[in-house]
């Protein structure tokens, strides 16, 4: 059945920008046990994911205890980003952050819901700009945060700072077109964008169930931001942990990753 948002609960996941490298911290939901935070910063144009454990040196990931237990897990945008005309940009990310993880597993399948205001998803993606958010308001420098799959109904919930710019896999974005007031077109000032793609393929992972891999660089899930959009090996073993083996044609996989690597996102 469809999982609805609870007010008030306070378990999730962050994508956060600082200077610092970020040390682990755990919180406990109203009634789903730890939840990690996710970290990113943009020292020097570079980001970082937290770890979900304090620091400590191990050599295997304990795994979350839960997962999506329905066979169909749905998924839209109940609020879109301001940054861009209408929600097919946001749309077009978060559905090819999907397919990375659904050509992996089988287990479970990804739908679309169109009117968010009819039904509600199980991972439903909200834009908010930072004053109208308490966490982010509190915390400037937090990008997006989601949620673990839990027995609460925010389980699954990915929210994205609107107060930042995002574009669909990173590229920078002429300043005349963010801030018209300062700049003009004919200004070669360009500001930072924000990987939508990268990110939501992380914070889906947590979405879905996974915790960060903090001893693998090319894992999407490593806390530290590598701007990947293919799952490594161990990504690709963690999930079907969760989810069981899809079986595919190597070909498939290769021609989605060509594509990804290359920065032809459909």
């Amino acid at each position: 059945m469809p999982i609805r948002r609870l007010p008030g609960d306070r378990s999730r996941t962050r994508l956060h920008i600082t200077n610092k490298k970020p040390q682990g911290k755990l919180h406990k939901a109203n009634d789903t046990g730890l939840s990690c935070m996710a970290v990113a910063t943009t020292q020097k144009g570079e980001a970082n994911f937290e770890s979900n454990y304090k620091g400590e040196t191990q050599s295997i990931i304990e795994e979350w205890k839960k997962k999506w237990e329905i066979p169909t897990v749905t998924y839209g945008i109940t609020n879109e980003s301001k940054h861009f005309p209408d929600n097919s940009i946001e749309m077009r990310a978060m559905t090819v952050a999907l397919r990375v993880w659904q050509l992996r597993i089988k287990d479970i399948r990804f739908k679309r819901v169109y009117d968010t205001t009819v039904n509600t998803p199980d991972i439903p993606l909200t834009f908010v700009d930072a004053e109208n958010d308490k966490l982010f308001s509190e915390r400037p420098g937090v990008l997006a945060y989601a949620y673990f799959p839990t027995e609460s109904p925010i389980g699954g919930d990915i929210t994205f700072n609107d107060s930042y710019n995002w574009t669909l896999t990173g590229e920078s974005i002429p300043a005349w077109k963010v801030d018209p007031e300062h700049y003009t077109k004919n200004t070669t000032v360009k500001l930072k964008g924000y990987n939508m793609v990268h990110t939501m393929i992380h914070e889906l992972g947590h979405a879905i169930g996974l915790r960060h891999d903090e001893f693998n660089k090319d894992s999407v899930m490593h806390p530290f931001y590598n701007g990947k959009v293919v799952l490594s090996p161990t990504d690709v073993r963690r999930i079907q942990t969760f989810y069981g083996e899809r079986k595919i044609s190597n070909k498939w996989i290769q021609y989605f990753r060509d594509r990804m690597l290359s920065g032809r996102i459909r």
